[in-house]
């Protein structure tokens, strides 16, 4: 406590106005006792207390109490939260913290950072633009964040992850027949996000190895034959394998396996 007064009031003495921001590392390791000791000894020195939870270790239940204890008594002080991944929850810690009050919030593109990194930017974003989408509509372009993430991919050489939100390629599309079939009716059935919103588009692949009896019966339906719910689940059952084993089936083979 006694070097971080020292060094504030050092810097202080040399730019008065300069904006400090003071971080107490692994805080959610440190006694309680120890925190708020030390954050009420220099809570009047700082513009911004930095909260990190520097090994994954907090859950959002902690984040949320120790954070609104904290903002108990640094009213009027920012605070920023840092939280790690190693346990895959950096997302839903954050949202805690805003829930207790933190303003600023650390993040990386694709989440990149010591071991599992931290909150990714586009995670973050996700979770932002759902609490408040004209806010960041109005101050963001966000149809770049796609070109942010793969840009950084391809310099580092690496794949966006399949299940990063918004930027990943399985973000924004839908194979499962159910899924599939009621997107075709309603898009928000099983999307909370508009794709085009960040530049990107929704896709729905009709034919895949996860494709149910629908696609079958409509496609019969449009040829003028009749098939049962039974025969229409077979031959969804023989592309599936079909799909399986090469990859991808052509129109005729679809005919072939429908009317023989």
């Amino acid at each position: 406590v006694a070097l971080a007064k020292d060094s504030i009031q050092l810097i202080r003495s040399i730019s008065p106005k300069i904006f400090v921001r003071l971080s107490a590392e692994d805080i959610f390791r440190t006694s309680r006792s120890n925190l708020l000791k030390f954050i009420l000894e220099t809570k009047d020195l700082v513009n911004r207390f930095g909260l990190p939870d520097t090994t994954g270790v907090a859950t959002p239940e902690e984040i949320y109490e120790i954070v609104t204890q904290v903002k108990r008594i640094t009213k009027g002080i920012d605070l920023e939260f840092h939280g790690h991944n190693d346990r895959g929850i950096a997302l839903a810690n954050s949202l805690a913290a805003y829930r207790a009050g933190v303003s600023v919030f650390d993040s990386t593109i694709l989440g990149i950072g010591e071991r599992t990194g931290i909150a990714s930017l586009s995670g973050l974003i996700a979770v932002a633009f759902s609490k408040n989408n004209n806010w960041l509509s109005t101050n963001y372009n966000l149809k770049m964040l796609p070109k942010i993430d793969s840009t950084v991919a391809k310099i580092l050489r690496i794949k966006i992850p399949h299940n990063m939100p918004i930027t990943g390629p399985g973000a924004f599309s839908h194979v499962a027949g159910v899924h599939v079939n009621a997107m075709q009716t309603n898009p928000k059935s099983y999307q909370l996000l508009k794709a085009e919103t960040f530049g990107r588009k929704t896709k729905t692949s009709i034919i895949s190895t996860v494709m149910g009896k629908t696609f079958i019966l409509k496609k019969a339906k449009k040829e003028k034959k009749v098939l049962s719910k039974y025969e229409a689940q077979k031959i969804a059952s023989r592309i599936r394998e079909e799909m399986k084993i090469n990859g991808k089936i052509n129109g005729e083979k679809i005919k072939k396996f429908m009317f023989g």
